[in-house]
């Protein structure tokens, strides 16, 4: 079958510590290199239980070097329990030789060596396996540098719509393309729905006009290559294929000839809603089955699922006071590189953030041109990636939702990371770093927890310490000399977690909250209104108990009226937790209650090492959450 194994010994009689290198051929990114601190026959079970480090292309000395030492067991290497560190630098000079062979050997389908000796006098190979093939597959040529700008700002658009009847696809859509482009010239090849159509300031033609500058196709999907074809022709720029039944439904051919016919041009699509901005809506859910955030934020986001880009990011967004400048369904995205979209979105002035859900779109060929433009986009704002099909069962399903497969996992992962994006783990943790990115005040010092409630304050630091997230080890004597004065006399205000504890009064906690301003410090305030103090105020020297909702809304007031950097945690789980949760939400706090732990540290600590790398970016805007009527509902409940 064209491929041959080489092995061979290479040296005998060698000591000191044993490691493995390897190298493989990636479809996507060129080839993988791959370390482990632990070689020889010991090696793959070492690897079942931690992963190797993994790098994707040619790499230079300094990510070699960071190669060796961010595995977990390098440290037997570099000088663990007093012995002399090995020759760390000659180890990593080696790892980048193997990349260049690679890169220079497309011949090379994979190489093994293993055991190699690393001690303090040098490295020492002993045992080498290399594959090689004689079918060599040169890597294709993909798009890095088309002009994005039609799909910004279009001057005019052509549609085609299967119907324009009322209510149907079609008319949502050429409703929301007429709001934002204004001139629009629509083709009815079915002539369903005529009659609505003439009611709609439109011009109506019967073939492909010569003029405009994007195309937005929700027509029949057999012949969407020809009219694309046309279009471009014509003098079309871009295209938004709206259309389905393509490569995600297994008709590869068609959507094949699709990508043929569009040429030069870039498209969005097939298979998505296309793109919701102030200057260009293509979506066609209508108001009453989703509501849609406001459309001066900092973040433009990409998907390629259409139903996270209407609940996560536009349901969740908006029902949260998180406008948005612009989302991308992207579908399976057969049209357009995610090499372009970082290049374009990293010059947009009106772009403080770039999100990305990655679900196998980056081409065959395109991994190091993806690596260089993500390099580039992270040097000046984050780009904030959830990847999806990491799983063996996530590819496959991955093949049958956009008609792609994903890469392999470890590259994919060694590639986002070579680039410097932020990953995240989850859809929850995505919502919860934008929520708080948009609301809350910048904060570098040591996360702080403050709480009502001791038993939460210590499951947090259990789970602070098992995601890494650093907590301030003491509170500043100064402000504890501030505060304490409002506390009872065994609560100790220099502790971090910080219990206020239950006997504290809702006065003492807005106290307590209004003098961290000046510490700098994120935090986490886990709220009991079920505890008498967390709903009892003094009025004349008498203690007065309040209702839930009302004592919150004091403490959501004290964060926003010094803007603080806190998430507030409500501790409940019932229909009043709900209602105590949306009070605070209406003044611009992030609020959670129903989420784990770790998952609400995890996304305070990704957030923080944002404000960290990009200190001179402001990511937050004006706070105006959609209106939540089932507060009403609640309160109502409350009061009986």
């Amino acid at each position: 079958n064209g491929h041959k194994d080489i092995s061979f010994i290479l040296q005998e009689g060698r000591s000191g510590h044993e490691v493995m290198i390897g190298a493989k051929r990636d479809p996507i990114f060129g080839f993988q290199i791959i370390f482990t601190p632990e070689g020889g026959k010991y090696a793959e079970i070492s690897a079942k239980v931690v992963p190797p480090s993994v790098k994707v292309g040619e790499i230079d000395l300094d990510e070699a070097l960071s190669m060796i030492k961010e595995h977990p067991l390098s440290a037997k290497i570099t000088g663990a329990r007093g012995e002399t560190p090995s020759d760390i630098e000659s180890l990593a000079k080696l790892l980048v030789r193997i990349s260049k062979l690679m890169y220079e050997n497309p011949q090379v389908e994979a190489l093994d060596l293993n055991p190699v000796f690393v001690d303090p006098g040098g490295v020492h190979m002993v045992d080498a396996r290399v594959e090689e093939t004689s079918n060599i597959c040169s890597m294709p040529e993909v798009e890095t540098n088309r002009s994005l700008n039609v799909f910004i700002k279009p001057k005019s658009a052509f549609a085609v719509v299967v119907s324009a009847k009322p209510n149907s696809v079609g008319a949502k859509l050429l409703v929301n393309l007429i709001n934002t482009v204004g001139d629009v010239k629509v083709m009815l090849p079915t002539g369903k729905g005529l009659d609505n159509l003439q009611k709609m300031p439109v011009e109506i033609v019967d073939n492909v006009p010569n003029g405009c500058d994007l195309l937005v196709y929700a027509g029949i999907p057999a012949d969407a290559p020809g009219i694309v074809k046309k279009f471009r022709e014509r003098g079309g720029t871009g295209a938004v294929i709206i259309s389905s039944d393509f490569a995600e439904t297994g008709n590869k051919a068609l959507e094949d000839e699709l990508k043929k016919c569009a040429g030069e041009i870039p498209y969005v699509g097939p298979n998505g809603l296309g793109i919701y901005s102030k200057y260009l809506n293509t979506f066609f859910i209508d108001e009453q089955r989703t509501t849609y955030p406001a459309m001066n934020g900092k973040f433009v986001l990409f998907t390629q699922s259409g139903s996270l880009a209407s609940e996560t990011f536009c349901e969740y967004l908006a029902t949260h006071g998180i406008p948005v400048n612009a989302v991308f369904s992207l579908g399976n995205g057969s049209g357009i590189t995610f090499t372009e979209i970082l290049n374009s979105e990293a010059d947009d002035p009106e772009v403080s953030a770039i999100v990305i859900h990655l679900e196998g779109a980056i081409k065959e060929g395109e991994g190091p041109h993806f690596i260089a433009a993500l390099k580039k986009a992270t040097k000046v704002k984050p780009v904030i990636i959830l990847p999806a099909g990491l799983s063996a069962k996530g590819r496959k399903s991955a093949a049958s939702h956009t008609g792609r497969m994903t890469g392999g996992a470890d590259a994919l992962l060694a590639a986002l990371k070579q680039g410097g994006a932020t990953v995240v783990k989850s859809e929850e943790q995505l919502r919860q770093v934008l929520w708080m990115l948009n609301v809350l005040p910048k904060a570098f010092d040591k996360t702080v927890i403050f709480t009502s409630g001791g038993g939460k304050g210590v499951l947090a630091t259990d789970a602070a310490e098992r995601i890494g997230l650093e907590l301030k080890e003491k509170l500043p004597v100064e402000y504890a000399e501030k505060v304490k004065q409002f506390l009872p006399s065994f609560a100790d205000p220099t502790n971090n977690p910080f219990d206020f504890t239950a006997a504290a009064s809702l006065d003492a906690i807005e106290k307590v909250l209004a003098a961290m301003k000046p510490l700098d410090c994120p935090c986490v305030f886990y709220y009991g209104y079920q505890v008498p103090g967390g709903t009892t105020t003094f009025k004349d020297g008498k203690a007065i108990g309040i209702d839930a909702v009302s004592a919150v809304d004091r403490v959501a007031k004290t964060v926003k009226e010094y803007d603080l950097p806190v998430v507030l945690h409500i501790i409940g789980q019932t229909g009043l937790a709900r209602a105590v949760e949306r009070k605070a939400e209406e003044y611009g706090v992030v609020v959670t209650r129903t989420s784990a732990i770790e998952l609400i540290l995890d996304s305070l600590k990704t957030v923080i090492g944002i404000w960290r790398k990009y200190p001179n970016l402001d990511f937050r805007t004006e706070w105006n959450p959609v209106p939540d009527t089932s507060l009403d509902c609640l309160k109502m409940k409350e009061q009986g």
